[in-house]
């Protein structure tokens, strides 16, 4: 069975129960507490907070994003660390008090359209089991299908920043750019992922690498988190 801690978070004073197979990052974003963040896989740092008490596995962490003497010290990153303990931590949060926050969620969606738009830029148009509610700017992970016979140990996701307005609910708009050998534009959005191609969404929503997806071929993806200035491929 798995173990739930306690992740307090300050200086909101806000609790949080995290899993220990959870990342802190995507327990407190569940919860409509926002972290600074970006690349999610702990390379960049963005996201790097001070244990003040308790225990954290810092997972797969890199030694250039937190240093060993920033380990010592006490520092980790949410985005890849899991709790061991109940645990209390101080994060640099600057958030606008009138902007709303929406934790982040699950969906399936269906691709409905995919259409070019420019030189090696496609017009992706995904219609979601349910309202999603987002911030502008804010972005989804996709998790990317696999191709016909293909076997995967871990899934593959992408993260693409919605192009429609948030009035718009149901139906998400996604403007993509080819990346050469991307998993989910080379193998999947620019290999043929036709119509009708079913998907599950949640708080970020990837793509497929292969060849065209059989219909309801199954896709997941997450909303919501602020958006992002890398390159998904």
């Amino acid at each position: 069975m798995t173990e739930t801690y306690r992740v307090t978070v300050e200086p909101l004073g806000r609790e949080v129960e995290c899993r220990s197979d959870q990342t802190i990052l995507d327990a407190c974003l569940r919860n409509g507490i926002w972290l600074p963040h970006s690349c999610t896989h702990g390379t960049c740092a963005t996201c790097k907070v001070e244990v003040l008490d308790g225990d954290v596995d810092h997972g797969a962490s890199t030694s250039f994003a937190l240093m060993d003497f920033e380990r010592d010290e006490g520092k980790t990153l949410p985005c890849c660390a899991i709790p061991r303990s109940d645990i209390v931590i101080e994060a640099d949060i600057d958030v606008d008090e009138s902007l709303e926050v929406f934790p982040v969620a699950d969906y399936t969606g269906t691709v409905v359209s995919i259409e070019d738009v420019a030189t090696d830029t496609k017009r992706v148009v995904i219609e979601t089991d349910r309202d999603v509610r987002f911030n502008a700017g804010q972005y989804m992970r996709i998790v990317v299908p696999p191709r016909a016979g293909e076997t995967r140990r871990y899934a593959v996701d992408r993260t693409y920043s919605m192009a429609n307005p948030p009035t718009e609910t149901r139906r998400l708009e996604f403007q993509i750019r080819r990346v050469a050998g991307g998993a989910a534009t080379d193998g999947w959005i620019f290999a043929g992922a036709g119509d009708g191609s079913s998907s599950e969404s949640g708080e970020r929503a990837p793509s497929r690498s292969g060849t065209r997806l059989p219909s309801r071929d199954p896709m997941a993806a997450s909303c919501c988190a602020p958006a992002r200035t890398s390159r998904s491929s």
